[in-house]
């Protein structure tokens, strides 16, 4: 008597042979597709992080090498005898010819020599600007200026911002003291404006001649993200392909990555996070104590991940094929074995009737 309780009693035996072959192969492909899904995207996150970790570090020796190369040119402008002559004559007669001079002086054998430089200026110790390679500016009090306090004690690199009596322009200082040549005396200081915009290039990969690298992009595809970040949170770079005027100080970017380098005092955070326009990204933010910046390097998991949507489209195509190769092979076991048997069957039934 059939158990008709049972249930697959009702499926013939040539189907029930048929499905579990299929079955077997479905989930041996199944388990075998997972796991290599799941490891290959554990070994592909990790050398992405590692990747962009180099990039990081690489990104961040550029960054001190450029900001390194400002600071010595600012250092050798405050050991230029003239400028120091012209500035303890001008202790003595403040006259206009004096800082006309001077201010010739710095617009054609100063700020000129150096592309990142817009204005170099002498400065009392008072704070007012004795001469400048922007004329129109002598005169000004820059006394509550940060990078005129810390310039009077030593070599300063400033934040990100805009220029007031620029009218918004854009710029970031670097100020050293200027001594007497003879005695040693302390007679004001020395200020060059730098334009952002070719340390964005910097940020972006796309080093200078001048630096003595090549001149190339990090990323030939375009969709990696590099750029600095400020304590105050702005963006003082650009990100990705986009302008860099569109960028500067114009997004605050306060996501998990800058979080965790503040909370925890570290020096990198790597991981997958949101970016400041909500895209999900995989990403390295590294600290670069010494400017008190963040430089951020990320690019998008939709890209990251892209060979593993080629896999999934990988195991699903070989599934497909699995089956059908497995529909075929089950041709000879059911014409020499399965018809055998359920002709056999169909003979003790009738004995049995």
């Amino acid at each position: 008597m059939k158990d008709m309780n049972a249930p697959l009693a009702k499926i013939p035996i040539k189907y029930k042979l048929t499905l579990t072959f299929l079955f077997i192969c479905l989930l041996s492909l199944g388990a075998g597709g997972m796991l290599g899904f799941i490891t290959t995207k554990r070994s592909l996150e990790t050398q992405i992080m590692e990747d962009l970790s180099l990039i990081s570090k690489t990104l961040e020796g550029s960054i001190y090498f450029y900001l390194e190369n400002l600071k010595n040119r600012t250092q050798d402008f405050s050991s230029d005898g003239f400028i120091r002559d012209m500035t303890v004559r001008l202790h003595q007669n403040n006259s206009y010819e004096i800082k006309a001079g001077l201010s010739q002086h710095l617009k054609r054998n100063k700020v000129s020599l150096v592309k990142s430089f817009f204005e170099t200026l002498v400065v009392s110790p008072q704070g007012e600007i004795l001469a400048s390679s922007i004329p129109s500016n002598i005169g000004k009090d820059l006394s509550r200026e940060r990078y005129f306090q810390e310039g009077k004690v030593g070599i300063y690199v400033g934040g990100v911002s805009y220029w007031e009596e620029g009218k918004g322009v854009p710029c970031f200082h670097i100020s050293a003291p200027l001594t007497d040549k003879m005695t040693g005396e302390f007679i004001g200081v020395i200020v060059n404006r730098v334009d952002p915009g070719e340390l964005a290039d910097v940020v972006r990969g796309e080093y200078k001649m001048s630096l003595g690298t090549i001149s190339r992009p990090l990323s030939g595809s375009g969709v990696l993200n590099s750029y600095l970040i400020q304590p105050d949170g702005y963006i003082i770079t650009s990100a990705g392909n986009g302008r860099f005027e569109e960028a500067l100080l114009k997004r605050k970017f306060s996501p998990y990555p800058t979080q965790i380098l503040q909370k925890n005092r570290i020096g990198q955070y790597r991981g997958i996070y949101q970016d400041y326009r909500g895209e999900e990204v995989v990403g390295v933010a590294r600290s670069l104590p010494s400017m008190q910046w963040v430089l951020v390097v990320e690019i998008p998991t939709r890209e990251a991940f892209k060979p593993i949507g080629q896999l999934k489209r990988n195991l699903l195509l070989g599934g497909i094929v699995l089956i059908c190769f497995t529909i075929a092979l089950l041709y000879f076991p059911m014409k020499f074995t399965i018809f055998p048997l359920l002709r056999l069957k169909h003979a003790v039934d009738k004995i049995e009737k």
